[in-house]
């Protein structure tokens, strides 16, 4: 939730900001609307919002006359001013709860026999400050995606890490079926350098390895040639799974 802050100008920061800043009065002919002063506040972004003042929408009345509501009106972080319905009840109307990316500026209490709205119907509720929500009440239902982005992951306690894993298996493409159709890679970045890469060629069947990125070698071929050059490779695969194991 955005929190307000006080507005700037001489005039406005040396008088009761908090008096003036976002204030909700009735219309000065009253009607189902109200209107609201200019103020600032800042956005869950960190972004700081000048609100230039205008009016709310058309409040909705009850039904019934004998009905009455709370309503309240906020802004919400793009600076737009909302209503807020509450339920419609005989009588100790409650106040309706109030959205996470929407400030609260007052509550109108509207019965279904008013034809606008009056000073002695607004009740000013800005908040004096917002800490910010407390984490111990959010749920991951609480965040948009969260639930699946975690069920991607539902085995990431598995992956590698700087200790290693307790699993004595590393499998790539865990959940592939049916016929195979891609390469399976083990890459180190090298920032500047060409990366290598140690990979599975689904189409020759074979281990390949590259050392530039681009040239590659079967693993199990006498390709590479001479000693040396076997004891090259070999350090090459040792320095592959240490990166790796790290990842």
């Amino acid at each position: 939730m955005p929190f307000s802050i006080p507005p700037p100008g001489d005039a406005l920061t040396s008088q009761g900001p908090h008096l003036s800043n976002l204030k909700v009065t009735a219309q000065d002919s009253p009607n189902l609307t109200v209107k609201i002063s200019a103020g600032t506040f800042w956005n869950d972004d960190s972004t700081y919002i000048e609100y230039a003042g205008g009016n709310s929408p058309t409040v909705t009345r009850p039904i019934m006359a004998s009905k009455v509501k709370m309503v309240i009106v906020a802004i919400d972080l793009n600076s737009n001013i909302v209503l807020i319905d509450g339920i419609e009840i005989l009588s100790n109307p409650v106040l309706p709860s109030v959205p996470s990316d929407n400030l609260p500026l007052a509550a109108l209490l509207v019965n279904g026999g008013i034809s606008s709205i009056t000073t002695d119907l607004i009740f000013d509720i800005r908040p004096v400050w917002n800490i910010g929500a407390d984490l111990n009440d959010i749920s991951i239902s609480d965040v948009t995606g969260l639930a699946s982005a975690l069920a991607d992951t539902s085995a990431l306690d598995l992956k590698a890490d700087i200790g290693g894993t307790p699993s004595a298996i590393f499998i790539l493409s865990q959940d592939h079926g049916g016929d195979p159709a891609v390469n399976n890679i083990i890459r180190v970045e090298r920032g500047n350098e060409s990366d290598v890469e140690l990979r599975w060629n689904e189409l020759n069947n074979e281990w390949e390895f590259t050392n530039d990125g681009s040239t590659y070698f079967q693993l199990a071929s006498g390709s590479a040639g001479t000693a040396s050059e076997i004891v090259e490779i070999q350090a090459s695969i040792v320095d592959l799974v240490t990166r790796v194991s790290a990842i």
